[in-house]
């Protein structure tokens, strides 16, 4: 499985976008050759204004079926990678049982 990371106009930390990448690959690997790769998107919604703005767009490409897309957003980066992970893991699952 591909991981693509890309932050936004923000360059992100090397420690951030190994996570990212380490977290996916972790909660994909089960699904094996059936996801042909993930792109992890974080960005900062309102710059420096503060508040529930970190957002992570996943977006699985899955053999045979349409890509599932998840959005989360929170008060940091890791929380919103964790919940987005989180989120795409159940999705998938719930995908490949149809």
């Amino acid at each position: 499985m591909r991981v693509m990371f890309f932050d936004g106009p923000m360059a992100t930390s090397t420690a951030l976008r190994e996570r990212a990448i380490h977290r996916v690959t972790s909660a994909l690997e089960r699904f094996g050759e059936v996801i042909r790769g993930v792109e992890v998107r974080i960005s900062d919604e309102n710059g420096a204004k503060g508040g529930v703005d970190k957002r992570c767009r996943l977006l699985a490409h899955v053999s045979g079926h349409e890509p599932v897309v998840i959005d989360q957003r929170h008060a940091d980066y890791y929380g919103a990678i964790d919940a987005a992970v989180d989120r795409l893991r159940l999705a998938v699952g719930k995908r490949l049982q149809r």
